[in-house]
């Protein structure tokens, strides 16, 4: 008798978009081109909730940024505070930029010319916001130092209205508000 497939569970995060679809189509080939495997595609509620499920043996393989794997790997997660040891890299899959666009009236050229100006991170415990503040960290700055705000309202009118300086995105293809500026 043939044994029964080994079951696979790949946990994917944001419905709808690149990295679903990335996700589905590496399920699908699992499924057709890997014998004796069954892969299971799940939507995870968040980034940091698969590397916890990875960490609780839930799920198997998981598609995860960098900056959340390594702080898990590192630090823990918000739900489990201690650093996470099953976690492991099996390959990069596609890019995540992180840009930190600025309008040009405020002549900001680098990133430590965004000590005491308003910069938006994205909201609280995303993976934006987890970005800037490691990116902040290895250029000497923290929130301290400068006005953070967490995802408010349309970017372009904020920079408009010179209520905001900075804007992190942080997305896997270029982001389209950044082609407006």
């Amino acid at each position: 008798p043939t044994p029964a497939p080994t079951r696979v569970v790949l946990s994917i995060p944001f419905a709808g978009n690149a990295w679903e679809s990335i996700g589905r189509a590496l399920g699908s080939e699992y499924n057709a081109r890997v014998p004796g495997v069954s892969a299971d595609v799940v939507l995870a509620e968040s980034l940091e909730s698969q590397v916890d499920a990875m960490e609780d043996g839930k799920v198997d393989l998981a598609l995860e940024d960098a900056e959340t794997a390594y702080l898990a790997y590192s630090r823990g997660t918000e739900r489990s505070g201690s650093p996470h040891q099953r976690l492991r890299a099996v390959g990069v899959m596609f890019s995540i930029a992180v840009q930190v666009a600025v309008p040009a009236s405020t002549g900001i050229e680098r990133i430590d010319q965004l000590r005491g100006r308003r910069v938006d991170v994205g909201n609280p415990g995303g993976a934006a916001e987890r970005a800037s503040r490691i990116i902040f960290e290895s250029h000497g700055l923290s929130y301290e130092g400068m006005t953070p705000s967490f995802g408010g309202g349309n970017t372009l009118e904020r920079f408009k209205s010179g209520d905001l300086d900075a804007r992190v995105f942080y997305s896997a293809f270029k982001h389209p508000v950044i082609d407006t500026i």
